[in-house]
Order: C-alpha cells, then sequence, then structure tokens
C-alpha cells in the first residue's frame, strides 16, 4: 500500500511515522509504555476503564500485559518490515506491470502474479530469520516491560537465563541454557531453510 502512494510529501511522511519506532531504543519504548498503562493516570488504562467500566493493571495482568507484549512489538517493528519489503519492491522492473496491465490484468492480478512471486525470496529469507529466533524471543523488550508478577507467563530462555545465570551468580546454568537454546534456535532455521527449499522456494543458502 505505501508504495502505490505517489504523493511524495505524503508516502515521505508515512515512511517516517512508520520506520521511526524501529530506531527507538526498547529504554525509551518503555517509558512511553509505562507512563500510558499507569495504574492511576495512564491514558490506555483510563480508556480501558472507560469502554470496559473495569480498571486493568496491565502490568500485573498476565493476559493484559502478553497483549501488550504483542503489540508494542507490533507498531516497533513494522517499520523494519517496512524498509526490507520497499527494498525488494524498488527491485521490480516497471516493465512488468506495463506488459500486464496491456494484457487486461487487474490490480488484484499484478498483485499476486507479479508483485508476491517477486517477493517470495525475501518473504522466504524474513521467514526463516523469524523462525530462527522464535525460541529466544525479544529479550531487550520483554527484559524492559516485565516484572516479577509476570514472571510465569512472559520469560522467554533469554530473560530466564540473565536472572538465574547472570543475577543469581548461576554461571554454569545460564550457560547450558544459553546453548541448549542456540541450538534450537540453528535446528528450526535450518528445518525451515529444508522445507521452504523442498517447496520450490529460495532458501539462505
Amino acid at each position: 500500500m505505501l508504495n502505490a502512494v505517489r504523493n511524495t510529501r505524503l508516502k515521505k511522511t508515512f515512511q517516517t511515522l512508520v520506520y521511526m519506532p524501529h530506531f527507538v531504543s526498547w529504554v525509551v519504548v518503555a517509558g512511553l509504555v509505562f507512563s500510558l498503562v499507569d495504574f492511576e493516570s495512564g491514558a490506555v488504562t483510563n480508556l480501558i476503564r472507560f469502554l470496559t467500566g473495569k480498571k486493568v493493571d496491565v502490568l500485573s495482568s498476565p493476559s493484559a500485559f502478553l497483549s501488550m507484549l504483542v503489540i508494542t512489538d507490533i507498531w516497533k517493528e513494522t517499520g523494519w518490515g517496512a524498509i526490507i519489503y520497499l527494498a525488494a519492491l524498488s527491485g521490480i522492473s516497471a516493465e512488468y506491470y506495463e506488459a500486464a496491465k496491456i494484457d487486461g490484468a487487474s490490480i488484484f492480478q499484478q498483485f499476486f502474479y507479479i508483485t508476491l512471486r517477486m517477493l517470495m525470496p525475501t518473504v522466504n529469507v524474513m521467514l526463516i530469520l523469524r523462525i530462527g529466533g522464535m525460541v529466544s524471543g525479544g529479550f531487550d523488550q520483554i527484559y524492559n516491560l516485565y516484572n516479577e508478577q509476570v514472571y510465569n507467563v512472559a520469560d522467554v530462555l533469554d530473560t530466564f537465563t540473565y536472572r538465574y545465570g547472570i543475577g543469581n551468580g548461576l554461571f554454569s546454568l545460564g550457560t547450558a541454557v544459553s546453548i541448549f537454546a542456540n541450538i534450537i534456535n540453528v535446528t528450526i532455521m535450518l528445518t525451515a531453510n529444508k522445507i521452504i527449499k523442498l517447496c520450490g522456494g529460495e532458501g539462505l543458502y
């Protein structure tokens, strides 16, 4: 959609708004989130109370905290995906679309038969890399946002390793968990790469 915008000024403004969160540290994002979901005066907390009639402590409620993690991750990392896919889109020759228009292809047909097919190598690589980090999760995001009230639902292997391995001085445990997580990540990534290649796609190698 962003690639189809023809107004240069509008496009650049929208790109800046989408890209900017990706380059902001999770420390800064955490400060912003804490202000928005503050139990006493947070804008999001007051909005939830207005809509539902209940006051929810997002930072200590397991279900609300997980929803907040998903929303903040999407908001912050959408810009990175936009950068990658717009770069891939810029590499698609306009001649394909011109030929498709001459043949009477609709906008949807151009998207499915040209845009989507030309983007598949990029989609495959991004998918493999994303799957490869699935076990560890986003350490920076979770560590800066969570607290002991949601450890049981928010902990991932990296935060567990940090808390127990470094925080409690159990360095052997932390090392073992890190090695285990890396082995699982590499195995999943190689498996995903193999499956994509078997399906006719382009993998990492």
